[in-house]
């Protein structure tokens, strides 16, 4: 079904039909943002960003471009995305985090980190300052992002 997910397709369908089409496969709605429609898998095991504009098919590819040339490009702040694929070219499915700490204050998601004892993180937490809104969460025991743009 994922595969099937062309622009072409997508971009001929309303927001409803496309919420739709998802949920019949097995999807749940997530989110909306001004580019893209986000999705999580049926086994909770990854998200898929599906671009609703021109703005949102450029963030899949680059976030994918991101995480495909290697997250350390953004030092010194060692940026890390959570691992994804671009299919057709339009389509991103992201890896889903285990522990979403998105929109919290950056001295709440220090404070979260300092107690845990099953995180690694680096205690120089400045790279998530880039990252709009603090969207960062833990995957595998790791800090990562899951929305570069």
């Amino acid at each position: 079904m994922i595969s099937n997910l062309t622009k072409a397709k997508l971009s001929d369908m309303s927001r409803a039909s496309m919420n739709d089409l998802m949920m019949s496969n097995g999807f749940s709605f997530t989110g909306e943002g001004s580019a893209r429609r986000t999705y999580l898998g049926f086994d909770k095991q990854y998200v898929i960003k599906v671009p609703v504009c021109g703005a949102g098919e450029f963030a899949n590819k680059r976030e994918h471009d991101t995480y495909r040339n290697g997250n350390d490009i953004f030092d010194p702040f060692d940026k890390r995305l959570a691992p994804c694929r671009l299919i057709n070219d339009y389509v991103l499915i992201m890896q889903a985090i285990e522990d979403d700490m998105g929109f919290h204050d950056f001295d709440e998601i220090k404070k979260i980190l300092s107690v845990r004892d099953d995180v690694e993180f680096s205690r120089d937490l400045r790279w998530i300052h880039n990252i709009d809104s603090y969207q960062v969460g833990l995957l595998n025991g790791r800090l990562v992002t899951y929305d570069y743009e």
